[in-house]
């Protein structure tokens, strides 16, 4: 059986619908009728239905047309995954999870692929930032002397010293 492949589309974690169909063996026009119905569903019942597909178009090569296919979130392929039954329902539902898993993970630790050096420059510039912010933090919030004090206090447009 054919693997999924997860899209990253602006931090959200989705999967072609032309793929889930090939997958499960169905036609991608029978599938994209089940889809617009979970979600004619889901909007009469007040969910939000782009929490669970995107509508979406694609080209074939060589032809100018345009085609509707859906991009699925968990949550829609999880709906997909639940109308399913048998071997193929149920080698969907291990696919995608665990493809959804081994995205998350790879987006929760970006750094696992990289050396250790890498890792380390990385780690070292991330203390680095904040470091200069605390600093920058304490700069501007406190006193050192009464002589660097300021107030608030506006005489016109000029700031006052005590």
């Amino acid at each position: 059986m054919k693997s999924l492949t997860i899209i990253n589309q602006n931090g959200h974690l989705l999967v072609d619908s032309r793929e889930v169909a090939e997958m499960v063996s169905v036609r991608h026009a029978d599938l994209l009728e089940k889809i617009g119905g979970y979600k004619r569903h889901l909007e009469n019942g007040n969910f939000r239905s782009q929490d669970f597909s995107i509508h979406s178009t694609y080209r074939v090569e060589g032809n100018y047309k345009t085609y509707d296919c859906f991009l699925l979130t968990r949550k829609g392929c999880d709906m997909v995954a639940n109308k399913m039954t048998g071997e193929k329902g149920v080698h969907f539902t291990a696919s995608y999870v665990t493809k959804f898993e081994e995205m998350e993970r790879a987006i929760q630790q970006p750094f696992t692929g990289l050396s250790q050096e890498v890792r380390a420059i990385f780690f070292l510039d991330k203390k680095t930032q904040e470091i200069e912010s605390r600093v920058q933090r304490l700069e501007n919030n406190k006193t050192i002397d009464y002589g660097q004090q300021f107030c608030k206090m506006q005489q016109g447009s000029k700031w006052s010293r005590y």
